[in-house]
């Protein structure tokens, strides 16, 4: 018997403690002792138990007992109503269905009544079970729910009037016949009426609450929810949950290093002899196994198991699996072939094409030399030339500026040497020495070869000449508006990887200097520049041709237009014309 404390607001409880003629258990000429199962009992007490009560009254007056009253629940259990006598004791065992009763002892003289009353609760069932997922599970019948998961959630809470020893889920997976070939039929007409497999799984029975995922396979898994209280009560509820197949295959997604594989292609160029394939295989229903075959670029395979069959078609943790694999390639075309089942045999087949390549794809990469005319300017005895290298593997970028009548090296910048580079940026005044000078960017890549492109500065008329990038070696960006003396600018945002940048006119030694910046005395709102290490050139069109002089492209001349545009280069023309018939008119008269 446990003594529930009275404090406890016990949900089939309620208390009414009714005391007549004074305080509980004694007035003035009244003794009463009760007891229940030996254990004394006073007014208001709450009792439960599994068994049934032995009441126990030891009643005493210096007056005349006259009556004597045992009730259950309103009801006479005892009556005497001819004691007579100054005691009287009394031992009965109440026969009480489960459930709260309502207990009174009273003793009455002719005087003075006198009562006990309490409660007894006998508990002959197991702890409270309600679910929350699934909903309406009831205790006369298996509720039947269907899923395409093979981790099916339970979530419920317990309570009892006295300590919960045994929260259990047991497992009992009856499989189906179509998929478990081997499974034990003892009903008719094949019916499974033994589980294939049974698992318990015993849960924290001082906890109140839980939430917890159980594997299921394909097929009838029933799921029992047992509670035990101290009294030995148990209680059951079960769940009977069918995994049914959700017609889709596992879904494979392969990442190796930094590569990820398109599934659209499924294919890859390395420049090494090993790959680690890297890939994970996700299915909610569960995954089977997983099967791949190498096939190297000579023809030999190897078929590999990455996943066999589970022991069990309740697989817990098969819905997502990692594997990793190191490949032996060949130079060519190798291929990795990756099968992967998932419990009701639906089949995802991916090929993967990995060609093994020993010279790197950055090394096959000729470099992009881009000259931005926009950035770009003659002024006087200098110019300030912007040139990007990219879309490579640079290893050295030498600018050298050399006069076309003396033949004589005037300048040499070494932009960038050592290190392999995607990205290198040159942006500083060099010196012209004579009317007409040659500019000679030359870029060695990462494999050796050297790549040159030229153009010819006009001192004089403050022009370019450059070519077409097979004439030149240049790719020319920057718009067709026309170069002028008036500095454009970098936006912020673009940061070069390497960038010379000196804006005091040098003279002819050899120098190098890199920078992250662009000169900020150079920046004007709107203009068009070179892109930063993550942009594209779309936007940009190359100049595959020559410039007239109203800036619009050409094929013949390979100049940029001179200051002033269209009227520029018509003054120019004239003053050419009547120089032309000056001379002929002072040749004529000679």
């Amino acid at each position: 018997m446990r003594r529930l404390p009275r404090s406890v607001l016990l949900v089939v409880l309620c208390a009414t403690v009714l005391v007549s003629g004074g305080a509980a258990g004694q007035t003035d000429g009244v003794t009463l002792n009760t007891t229940v199962d030996g254990e004394p009992v006073a007014d208001g007490d709450r009792l439960v138990s599994a068994e049934r009560p032995t009441v126990s009254v030891s009643a005493t007056s210096n007056e005349t007992i006259r009556a004597v009253f045992v009730r259950v629940d309103g009801e006479d259990r005892y009556r005497n109503l001819s004691v007579g006598r100054e005691n009287f004791s009394l031992t009965r065992e109440l026969s009480l269905g489960p459930g709260s009763h309502d207990v009174a002892v009273i003793v009455s003289t002719d005087e003075r009544t006198k009562s006990v009353q309490f409660q007894y609760l006998r508990d002959l069932q197991g702890p409270v079970i309600n679910f929350s997922r699934p909903l309406n599970v009831s205790l006369d019948s298996t509720k039947q729910v269907e899923t395409n998961n093979t981790q099916y959630r339970l979530a419920f809470e317990t309570r009892d009037f006295v300590d919960i020893e045994r929260v259990d889920i047991v497992v009992d997976y009856f499989g189906d016949r179509d998929i478990n070939a081997n499974a034990s039929n003892d009903g008719d007409n094949g019916t499974l009426t033994r589980p294939i497999e049974t698992e318990t799984i015993s849960l924290d029975s001082s906890s109140r609450s839980f939430d917890r995922a159980v594997a299921v396979g394909p097929g009838t898994t029933v799921l029992t929810v047992e509670t035990e209280d101290a009294f030995g009560n148990i209680r059951q509820k079960r769940i009977g949950v069918t995994l049914v197949d959700d017609g889709t295959p596992p879904s494979i997604e392969a990442t190796s290093a930094n590569f990820t594989f398109v599934n659209e292609t499924q294919r890859l160029t390395v420049d090494q002899p090993t790959f680690n394939w890297r890939g994970t295989v996700t299915d909610s229903t569960g995954i089977r196994s997983v099967v791949a075959t190498a096939t190297n670029a000579g023809g030999s395979s190897r078929r590999v198991t990455l996943l066999g069959s589970p022991p069990s078609n309740r697989t817990e943790g098969r819905q997502r699996q990692t594997f990793e694999r190191k490949l032996e390639l060949e130079p060519g075309a190798n291929y990795f072939n990756l099968t992967a089942t998932d419990l009701f045999g639906n089949n995802n087949e991916t090929a993967y094409r990995i060609t093994y390549d020993p010279i790197t794809l950055a090394e096959r990469v000729e470099p992009e030399i881009r000259l931005y005319r926009n950035r770009s300017r003659v002024d006087g005895d200098e110019t300030r030339l912007f040139v990007e290298i990219t879309d490579g593997t640079v290893r050295s970028v030498v600018v050298e500026v050399q006069g076309l009548t003396t033949r004589e090296t005037a300048f040499v910048d070494v932009v960038h040497s050592g290190e392999n580079r995607s990205r290198v940026v040159s942006n500083r005044a060099l010196p012209i020495t004579e009317e007409r000078t040659q500019i000679a960017v030359k870029t060695v890549d990462a494999v050796g070869n050297e790549h040159v492109a030229t153009l010819v500065v006009d001192r004089d008329r403050g022009q370019f000449v450059v070519g077409n990038r097979t004439e030149s070696g240049f790719v020319v960006y920057g718009g067709p508006q026309t170069v002028t003396p008036t500095p454009t600018a970098t936006p912020a945002e673009v940061t070069p990887t390497v960038e010379t940048d000196r804006s005091s006119t040098p003279g002819t030694q050899t120098g190098s200097t890199t920078a992250n910046n662009t000169d900020e005395s150079e920046r004007s709102p709107g203009a068009t520049t070179a892109p930063g290490p993550a942009e594209t050139t779309r936007d940009f069109t190359p100049a595959t041709a020559t410039l007239r002089a109203s800036g619009t492209a050409g094929r013949s001349s390979g100049f940029l237009a001179p200051t002033g545009g269209v009227l520029g280069g018509t003054v120019a023309l004239l003053a050419l014309v009547v120089a032309l018939v000056v001379g002929l008119s002072v040749r004529v008269r000679g």
